[in-house]
């Protein structure tokens, strides 16, 4: 039984070293302020003992409560006069804990009602160090500080036995004080080397100094391994003690993996300080983001391909063409049941093989409201890459989290999840609203439910209120690229605030379509675009299929291999896949009069459309949510009701009006259409400038995020490569796959030592 509640406020000091040199003592201050309030841990205010900084007051301003006098912990301490029920985290100016360090330090107190202080491991002390002794004199000529830090820390939470150890040492550097601790310095600490006096302070109220083996410390000045105190000074007690280390098994493993690790870590890039050089002046007035460093944006979508994948890639490809911007795309992958079983993150437009993937302990069934393991995922993508902004294009697989990073983060409303549990919103016609009733009884009845199965309906509305929720708190734009979406999903969610949506049409961009002219005479040619799903009208067109034949000839272009077989036995022309490229010259061969889209739900956009428009083909569609929205009837296409009589009216009266469908075509050709350099540019209006960088890789030029995308930030592009094949994107193309393991084949074989020196350097040039 704990003495103790596991939660407990916690106050936050950061004390400026006392130096000759002033402007290292500001520049130390600066260095571990940025990286302290940046922690996803801190809260509340930070206590500053330190001559106040006009610069740094007013880039932190109220975050910060100056105490203009540089003091040491205990004579703070004497200053503050804790209360007794708030643990005290301290750290000096120019030192930088691991990430969570203060949370991770507090919870490990409440482990031992007797441990009165915790500390993290520190790098550089000859004490309390997991490194052995050579490296400790070598670790930093490995990476940037920071990241051999990160490195070692994700190391030890996964290998360090116990979360706790005793050094005999105590760390006037970093570390929390318990409460009662705290109290018990305040007020008896003496002014002269406070530090010397904790232990036995503690002693006296049964309380003793711990370090936790899942937190780690490093030093950014000259002043390394300058923390700890042992409490004894006799030789012979300290001779014992450097052969029988409590931390020796410790550094034994780690010193044997630490040959691995190394070629994991990054060179430094625009780190604050050098893996060899202690850090110098630097104004704080430089610390605005390079104007020249393109942005870096995450995406997060699903793995299932559609339209959806391609207005990422197109968004992708185009941001980055700009020079405006990279970008990550974090795919959720799994199976039905299970949507979120990994989460594998691609570079830019990358489609094939990922820079990393996390299998996750908890898989997702549809929309985790919270993951632990996937908010860790965040900020590792977060710190590694630099993010500055997130665009969600779909939850599914993924946790709620994605919205909560803090950082500017847009909504892309590609379909009607996560409100609606089909992800269609048409439950015996379109949805309007969906109370627990209806949701109940569409769950039991709609055949479209089939890709969350077991969920109840209290589930999916906790869900949609936690997703209103943190959209709300963050302020999180909607982007809906046609209008009836941005309504539905107003009338389905009324907590959401109409300012919060903006409608921004999806761009194209295509090819120039060949030139061609259809039959005058003979049978009317109808074309139909997409995949034949019972959402996109399967059961529709089997309906039509007998009578349109008698005046038509039916065209199914991308319709896939799985169709109903009476399409077969009728001798329809079909192309069940196609490459996007290659679309403008199939729809030119093809020579239809018109094209024909059945949604039976409310559709969001339609890249159909878009496409069949490019070509300058007319359409014949459902009313259908963004159908209704974009096509003017008789102007630029039909619209008919969702149903197999209304439709096949529709055509015949065409098959009698070829020349007003050929007046429409040359309308089509030259209306102008939206690009896709016009629809980034939409979006990137509604992000704020990114947030000032600081830390590794914030002064990163473009040469340097191009390399940290493309080598996943630790790995040489071989050795990215080697280890990212093992992994398939399951929207790869075959061709896709195939080139890519082609480029692996021929790395293997140039280092295989089995292979001739001469065939091993052609297998290298091929690569």
């Amino acid at each position: 039984m704990l003495a103790e509640p596991i939660v407990r406020p916690r106050r936050t000091l950061v004390l400026a070293p006392l130096s000759a040199v002033p402007h290292e003592a500001v520049v130390a201050l600066r260095v571990t302020l940025e990286h302290v309030l940046e922690d996803p841990s801190s809260n509340g205010v930070v206590d500053v003992f330190a001559a106040r900084d006009e610069a740094l007051a007013a880039r932190f301003g109220d975050r910060l409560r100056w105490y203009e006098s540089q003091q040491d912990l205990g004579a703070a301490l004497g200053l503050l006069q804790p209360d007794g029920s708030t643990d005290i985290a301290w750290v000096r100016a120019g030192l930088l804990p691991s990430r969570d360090w203060a949370a991770v330090l507090q919870s490990l107190l409440q482990h031992d009602e007797h441990m009165g202080a915790a500390s993290p491991l520190d790098l550089d002390g000859p004490w309390c160090s997991p490194l052995e002794d050579r490296l400790q004199r070598s670790w930093r000529t490995a990476g940037p500080p920071t990241a051999v830090m990160q490195a070692l820390t994700r190391w030890l939470t996964d290998h360090a036995s116990g979360d706790a150890v005793q050094l005999g040492v105590t760390h006037k550097g970093c570390g929390v004080l318990k409460a009662r601790a705290a109290v018990l310095i305040a007020a008896k600490s003496p002014a002269q080397d406070p530090a010397a006096s904790w232990n036995s302070l503690m002693a006296r109220a049964g309380l003793f100094f711990a370090f936790s083996r899942h937190a780690l410390v490093v030093d950014t000045t000259d002043r390394a391994s300058g923390h700890t105190q042992t409490e004894s000074t006799l030789l012979a007690e300290t001779e014992l003690w450097r052969h029988a280390h409590p931390l020796n098994p410790l550094r034994s493993a780690l010193a044997q993996q630490w040959p691995s690790l190394a070629k994991t870590l990054p060179q430094a890039v625009g780190s604050p300080f050098t893996a060899a050089q202690p850090i110098s002046e630097t104004s704080v007035n430089e610390m605005a983001p390079d104007d020249a460093r393109p942005d870096v944006r995450l995406h997060v979508a699903h793995s299932w391909g559609g339209g959806l994948s391609k207005w990422v890639r197109d968004f992708v490809q185009t941001d980055r063409a700009s020079g405006r911007g990279h970008s990550l795309v974090l795919r959720s992958v799994g199976v039905f049941g299970a949507f979120g079983q990994r989460l594998a993150l691609y570079a830019n437009d990358e489609e094939v093989s990922p820079l990393r993937f996390w299998e996750l302990g908890t898989p997702i069934h549809a929309t985790a409201t919270a993951h632990l393991q996937v908010r860790e995922i965040l900020r590792e993508i977060i710190e590694e890459f630099r993010i500055d902004h997130v665009i969600v294009s779909s939850l599914i697989g993924h946790s709620l989290d994605v919205l909560r990073t803090g950082l500017p983060t847009l909504v892309v409303a590609h379909d009607h999840y996560p409100f609606c549990v089909t992800l269609y919103a048409e439950f015996e016609g379109e949805c309007r609203q969906c109370d627990r009733a209806r949701l109940s009884e569409c769950i039991q009845r709609n055949p479209a439910h089939r890709f969350f199965g077991g969920v109840q309906a209290q589930d999916w509305l906790a869900l949609r209120e936690a997703f209103i929720d943190a959209v709300l708190t963050h302020n999180a734009p909607i982007v809906a690229p046609s209008p009836s979406v941005a309504a539905r999903w107003q009338s389905m969610m009324p907590a959401l605030r109409p300012p919060q949506f903006r409608v921004i049409g999806h761009g194209v961009s295509l090819p120039e379509t060949p030139s061609f002219t259809p039959p005058p005479e003979g049978p009317l040619r109808v074309v139909v675009l997409g995949r034949l799903s019972p959402e996109k009208g399967a059961s529709l067109l089997a309906e039509m299929l007998g009578p349109l034949r008698t005046f038509a000839e039916l065209i199914l272009v991308g319709c896939g291999d799985r169709i109903d077989p009476a399409f077969l036995a009728a001798s329809v022309q079909t192309i069940p896949n196609f490459d996007n490229a290659d679309l403008p010259t199939i729809l030119s061969q093809a020579r239809p009069h018109v094209g024909l889209l059945m949604s039976t739900v409310p559709e969001t956009f339609s890249f159909a459309l878009s496409e069949l428009w490019h070509a300058g083909i007319p359409v014949v569609a459902t009313r259908s949510g963004a159908l209704a929205d974009r096509i003017e009837h008789g102007i630029t296409g039909f619209i008919a009701p969702a149903r197999a009589d209304a439709l096949l009216a529709q055509l015949s009266e065409l098959n009698t009006k070829r020349e007003a469908l050929a007046a429409m075509r040359t309308r089509l050709l030259n209306l102008p259409s939206r690009g896709l350099e016009e629809m980034v540019r939409d979006y990137l209006d509604l992000l704020p400038a990114a947030v000032v960088r600081t830390g590794p890789n914030a002064a990163a030029g473009p040469a340097d995020i191009n390399s940290l995308l493309s080598a996943g930030s630790h790995r040489t592009p071989e050795e990215s490569l080697l280890a990212r094949t093992l992994m398939v994107n399951p929207e790869a193309t075959w061709m896709q796959a195939l080139r890519a393991f082609w480029r692996f084949t021929c790395l293997k074989a140039s280092r295989s030592p089995r292979l001739p020196p001469l065939v091993k350097r052609v297998m290298a040039r091929l690569s």
